[in-house]
Protein backbone atom coordinates (compact mmCIF):
# COMPACT_ATOMS: atom_id res chain seq x y z
CA UNK A 1 0.00 0.00 0.00
CA UNK A 2 1.70 3.18 -1.27
CA UNK A 3 0.10 5.42 1.37
CA UNK A 4 1.74 3.53 4.24
CA UNK A 5 5.50 3.15 3.80
CA UNK A 6 7.01 0.25 5.76
CA UNK A 7 10.36 -1.41 6.38
CA UNK A 8 11.03 -4.33 4.05
CA UNK A 9 13.63 -7.04 4.68
CA UNK A 10 15.88 -7.54 1.67
CA UNK A 11 16.29 -11.13 0.54
CA UNK A 12 18.62 -13.11 -1.70
CA UNK A 13 15.98 -15.81 -2.16
CA UNK A 14 15.53 -16.96 -5.74
CA UNK A 15 12.78 -14.96 -7.43
CA UNK A 16 12.55 -12.32 -4.67
CA UNK A 17 12.03 -8.80 -6.00
CA UNK A 18 12.03 -5.51 -4.16
CA UNK A 19 8.43 -4.25 -4.05
CA UNK A 20 7.43 -1.20 -6.12
CA UNK A 21 7.93 2.20 -4.46
CA UNK A 22 10.73 0.82 -2.27
CA UNK A 23 14.26 2.19 -1.84
CA UNK A 24 17.17 0.14 -0.52
CA UNK A 25 18.78 1.84 2.48
CA UNK A 26 21.46 -0.85 2.87
CA UNK A 27 25.17 -0.14 2.48
CA UNK A 28 26.76 1.03 0.23
CA UNK A 29 23.84 3.31 -0.69
CA UNK A 30 23.72 6.97 0.37
CA UNK A 31 21.20 5.87 3.02
CA UNK A 32 23.21 2.99 4.50
CA UNK A 33 24.20 2.94 8.16
CA UNK A 34 27.99 3.38 8.30
CA UNK A 35 28.03 2.00 11.87
CA UNK A 36 28.35 -1.76 11.46
CA UNK A 37 26.97 -4.37 13.84
CA UNK A 38 29.64 -6.63 15.33
CA UNK A 39 31.54 -7.21 18.55
CA UNK A 40 30.11 -4.97 21.27
CA UNK A 41 28.00 -3.08 18.72
CA UNK A 42 24.52 -4.57 18.47
CA UNK A 43 21.76 -3.40 16.17
CA UNK A 44 20.17 -1.05 18.73
CA UNK A 45 23.53 0.66 19.28
CA UNK A 46 24.21 0.88 15.55
CA UNK A 47 20.74 2.42 15.00
CA UNK A 48 21.39 4.95 17.80
CA UNK A 49 24.82 5.78 16.32
CA UNK A 50 23.15 6.39 12.94
CA UNK A 51 20.64 8.80 14.53
CA UNK A 52 23.49 10.58 16.31
CA UNK A 53 25.42 10.88 13.03
CA UNK A 54 22.44 12.40 11.22
CA UNK A 55 21.82 14.70 14.22
CA UNK A 56 25.28 16.22 13.90
CA UNK A 57 27.43 14.08 16.20
CA UNK A 58 30.95 15.33 15.60
CA UNK A 59 32.50 11.93 16.36
CA UNK A 60 30.27 10.30 13.72
CA UNK A 61 31.20 12.96 11.19
CA UNK A 62 34.92 12.36 11.81
CA UNK A 63 34.45 8.61 11.38
CA UNK A 64 31.95 8.52 8.51
CA UNK A 65 31.99 11.94 6.83
CA UNK A 66 28.94 14.18 6.31
CA UNK A 67 25.56 12.45 6.71
CA UNK A 68 22.57 12.96 4.44
CA UNK A 69 20.66 16.09 5.45
CA UNK A 70 17.07 16.09 6.68
CA UNK A 71 16.03 17.76 3.40
CA UNK A 72 17.74 15.05 1.35
CA UNK A 73 16.15 12.29 3.41
CA UNK A 74 12.70 13.86 3.06
CA UNK A 75 13.12 14.64 -0.65
CA UNK A 76 14.31 11.18 -1.67
CA UNK A 77 12.63 8.83 0.80
CA UNK A 78 9.23 10.36 1.70
CA UNK A 79 6.33 8.08 0.83
CA UNK A 80 8.58 5.14 -0.02
CA UNK A 81 9.02 1.84 1.77
CA UNK A 82 12.63 1.30 2.86
CA UNK A 83 14.50 -1.98 2.43
CA UNK A 84 17.44 -3.23 4.48
CA UNK A 85 18.86 -6.62 5.57
CA UNK A 86 17.64 -6.43 9.19
CA UNK A 87 14.86 -8.69 10.41
CA UNK A 88 11.85 -7.14 12.11
CA UNK A 89 12.96 -7.85 15.67
CA UNK A 90 13.86 -4.50 17.22
CA UNK A 91 14.77 -1.20 15.62
CA UNK A 92 17.21 -0.50 12.84
CA UNK A 93 18.35 2.63 11.05
CA UNK A 94 15.65 2.18 8.39
CA UNK A 95 12.97 2.79 11.05
CA UNK A 96 14.56 6.15 11.88
CA UNK A 97 14.77 7.04 8.18
CA UNK A 98 11.08 6.11 7.70
CA UNK A 99 10.03 8.45 10.52
CA UNK A 100 12.29 11.29 9.38
CA UNK A 101 11.32 10.99 5.71
CA UNK A 102 7.61 11.06 6.50
CA UNK A 103 7.60 13.74 9.20
CA UNK A 104 5.24 16.62 8.31
CA UNK A 105 8.13 19.13 7.94
CA UNK A 106 11.91 19.48 8.21
CA UNK A 107 11.33 21.10 11.60
CA UNK A 108 9.24 18.16 12.81
CA UNK A 109 11.97 15.78 11.60
CA UNK A 110 14.63 17.78 13.50
CA UNK A 111 12.43 17.61 16.59
CA UNK A 112 12.32 13.81 16.28
CA UNK A 113 16.13 13.71 16.11
CA UNK A 114 16.38 15.90 19.21
CA UNK A 115 14.17 13.48 21.13
CA UNK A 116 16.03 10.37 19.93
CA UNK A 117 19.68 11.27 20.17
CA UNK A 118 21.73 9.64 22.85
CA UNK A 119 25.32 10.77 22.61
CA UNK A 120 27.30 13.86 21.59
CA UNK A 121 28.92 16.34 21.24
CA UNK A 122 26.77 17.71 18.44
CA UNK A 123 27.14 20.31 15.73
CA UNK A 124 24.81 23.24 16.42
CA UNK A 125 22.91 22.78 13.20
CA UNK A 126 23.20 20.41 10.28
CA UNK A 127 24.25 22.58 7.34
CA UNK A 128 22.38 21.82 4.15
CA UNK A 129 25.48 21.25 2.05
Amino acid sequence: DMSNPVRIQLSRAKGWRMPANTVSVARPSRWGNPCRVGGAIDREYAAAAHVAWISGCLIGRELYGPPPTISEIRTHLAGKSLACWCDHLGHCHADALLHLANAPSDLAARDLLRRWRVFGPYAEETPNA
